[in-house]
């Protein structure tokens, strides 16, 4: 039965894409599966020091990464973060990362669980979605023909200037 779990949660993490990693009080490294290797672009490297894994965070969220785990460290508490990985030749993704400290009897920490994503696809999404707003409201607002956009309810949540000035409201 214990072997069928195994197989089980093996399966589930290999649909759900998900790089499983734990850090051991013992050995001071962190252990992870083939999914993490796959999203960080590493062979079959089973583990390696925190510092290591830093070193590929980029520099700008390297303090996310510290803060996180003075969370699990200090206040025993868990995490969840987005940050920025320079993969080994050079292209950049983005990661959500969770973590959750496991605990002895006495409350001390005797390992720390977590799971990454990778996320670049979402947030390229959200970056373009973004880009489009803005060109879309840019030409609207600069548009000389009165534009007033209402929400179902007939709420104006919009006018350009040409209806500002027509209207006489802002």
């Amino acid at each position: 039965q214990l072997a069928e779990s195994e197989e089980t949660m093996r399966v589930t993490l290999d649909v759900a894409e998900e790089g499983i990693w734990q850090w051991h009080t013992e050995d001071k490294r962190i252990h992870h599966n083939k999914k993490w290797n796959s999203i960080m672009g590493f062979d079959d490297t089973g583990s390696h020091g925190f510092q290591e894994f830093v070193n590929f965070v980029h520099p700008e969220d390297q303090g996310k990464i510290q803060k996180s785990w003075e969370d699990i460290f200090i206040k025993h508490q868990p995490y969840s973060i987005e940050y920025r990985v320079i993969l080994p030749e050079g292209k950049t993704i983005w990661i959500e990362d969770r973590g959750i400290p496991i605990l002895s009897k006495s409350g001390e920490i005797e390992r720390v669980i977590g799971s990454m994503i990778d996320i670049t696809r979402y947030r390229e999404t959200q970056r373009q979605l973004y880009l489009e707003k803005e060109i879309l409201q840019a030409t609207l607002l600069s548009v000389g023909d009165i534009l007033i956009a209402t929400d179902v309810e007939g709420g104006i949540y919009m006018m350009n200037p040409a209806a500002e000035r027509e209207t006489g409201c802002k």
